[in-house]
């Protein structure tokens, strides 16, 4: 309470910038008070990020992917919110996923599903709908990509996890944050969680097609 009367303004509510849902009065006016999240800033693998953007440059330039990933990946950077941070990391590691083709008896039986649907009685506009839900699974997953992509960075350690296990957690995460799924991550676990992402996310950027063991190295939770 102190705290807040010491930042606050005289005459207003002054109250405390809660993560989440929250009822005040409204008259008069609030104003609300926080801090960010104290999250730590690990740069480790920076000077590797730096390096292999200029071997890029000098070889040609960076493929479209992973701009995207890098632009978003510095994004990152300039956000106060643990929510914003934690997403846009997220989708610069998704710009990097490409999902493969599922095996041939796999894409056989959702082609079958496909025209089995135009065969319905379906509307048209349904019809539309659930073909286009099923031309998703003609190839792996994101979570299937994901994890393949995130095996490279073997034998490397993020919050004590696997890289691929460490993917999967924070995929989690990602899906309760964006999709509103309970419980909702808190300031805390976004914080925790978000620090490593940094790092697992600059060196999947940063990283050749084949993992460099002399390069692994472990990320404290």
């Amino acid at each position: 309470m102190a705290g807040l009367e010491s930042f606050g303004l005289p005459g207003r509510q002054n109250l405390d910038d809660v993560h989440g849902l929250m009822v005040f009065e409204g008259e008069p006016a609030p104003i609300f008070i926080g801090m960010g999240p104290a999250t730590a800033r690990l740069s480790s693998p920076h000077e590797r990020l730096v390096e292999a953007m200029a071997i890029a440059i000098a070889t040609g330039g960076l493929s479209k992917e992973r701009q995207v990933a890098y632009d978003l990946f510095a994004a990152s950077f300039g956000q106060r919110s643990a929510d914003a941070r934690f997403a846009l990391l997220m989708m610069a590691l998704e710009a990097l996923i490409h999902p493969a083709a599922r095996s041939d008896g796999s894409r056989r039986h959702v082609e079958g599903l496909i025209k089995a649907t135009e065969c319905s009685m379906l509307s048209k506009t349904e019809v539309a709908s659930i073909q286009g839900s099923l031309r998703w699974l003609l190839d792996e997953s994101i979570g299937q990509a994901g994890r393949r992509l995130a095996k490279k960075l073997e034998p490397r350690r993020y919050n004590e996890l696997a890289p691929a296990r460490f993917f999967t957690h924070c995929y989690e995460i990602r899906s309760r944050l964006m999709h509103g799924h309970h419980p909702l991550p808190t300031r805390d676990e976004l914080g925790l969680w978000g620090a490593p992402l940094e790092v697992f996310v600059a060196d999947l950027i940063s990283a050749q097609e084949a993992a460099d063991p002399n390069m692994a190295h472990e990320v404290a939770p």
